[in-house]
């Protein structure tokens, strides 16, 4: 898509089964997914907070592409599958 993350948004990725799931897809159930909180948006850099990873709370930064999309989507969750 072509949506330029704001802070307050929530970025997600799908883990396990659910990794290769797009935003049309998703279920209105239960699956297995790891969200962050965007904190900030610079020129080409997004900065997000999210706990649960390795026992701790994360900050991350992402690259953005020119208009503002993420570069990456399949980095947010480095942990194992479930």
């Amino acid at each position: 898509g072509s949506y330029a993350p704001r802070p307050g948004d929530l970025i997600c990725t799908g883990r396990g089964s659910a990794a290769r799931l797009r935003y049309d897809d998703l279920p209105t159930g239960r699956f297995p997914a790891h969200c962050d909180i965007v904190v900030e948006v610079a020129a080409d850099l997004l900065t997000v907070i999210g706990g649960n990873v390795d026992d701790a709370v994360t900050m991350r930064h992402l690259p953005l592409i020119d208009d503002q999309r993420l570069a990456v989507l399949r980095v947010l969750y480095s942990g194992p599958s479930v």
